[in-house]
């Protein structure tokens, strides 16, 4: 069905696996099965969570295709997220509409995630970095020490997610709660956090 994602489902868990070689660009054909995918997936209610991973160990998105300065009027006519503000941009629709989905996103970051990919992360609820400890992977930066010394998990999350996770606040019936994102038509309850 997708030529550049391998989608699989465990438990109502939904694994998607980004392989478009030979960087994992963000493309047209990527952003468009990644549309294509949150547009599934918006509607769907038995999925609770949704875990992005690579197909390639060293990127994990490796830059939006920056071919699209050659044909902008190609890119801006994209129709990807038509439900988004049209005067945003295809990439940042398609953004938007992941940060969107009712579902928990994770990213499980393999490898190097630059300029749309690093967007496409920010859009995620949670990333992990993972396989950190691989064989023949540069020497871990002296960050990643310091967080295993105070044994801190090598996550970033939104800031909301963050606060409650170290206050202990746990709000399994407001998705807003969880992922520190208002849901549609709902204003943000509480306050931002800082000073507490």
């Amino acid at each position: 069905m997708y030529s550049t994602l391998k989608i699989s489902l465990t438990s109502g868990v939904v694994h998607v696996v980004i392989d478009n070689p030979p960087a994992n660009l963000l493309d047209a054909a990527l952003m468009t099965d990644l549309d294509c995918f949150a547009d599934a997936m918006s509607g769907d209610h038995d999925i609770r969570v949704i875990v992005f991973d690579s197909a390639d160990p060293d990127f994990f998105v490796g830059h939006g295709d920056m071919t699209t300065a050659d044909a902008p009027a190609t890119f801006v006519a994209l129709r990807v997220a038509p439900e988004q503000d049209q005067s945003l941009n295809p990439m940042m629709r398609l953004h938007e509409r992941i940060r969107s989905l009712p579902q928990i996103t994770i990213a499980k970051l393999r490898g190097l995630a630059r300029g749309g990919g690093a967007e496409l992360l920010s859009a995620m609820h949670v990333r992990k970095l993972a396989d950190l400890n691989k064989p023949g992977r540069p020497e871990r930066p002296p960050w990643v020490h310091l967080m295993a010394m105070r044994k801190r998990k090598t996550l970033a999350v939104r800031e909301r997610c963050h606060q409650d996770i170290h206050a202990g606040r746990v709000h399994s019936h407001h998705p807003e709660m969880i992922t520190g994102e208002p849901c549609a038509g709902k204003s943000r309850q509480h306050g931002s956090g800082r000073g507490r």
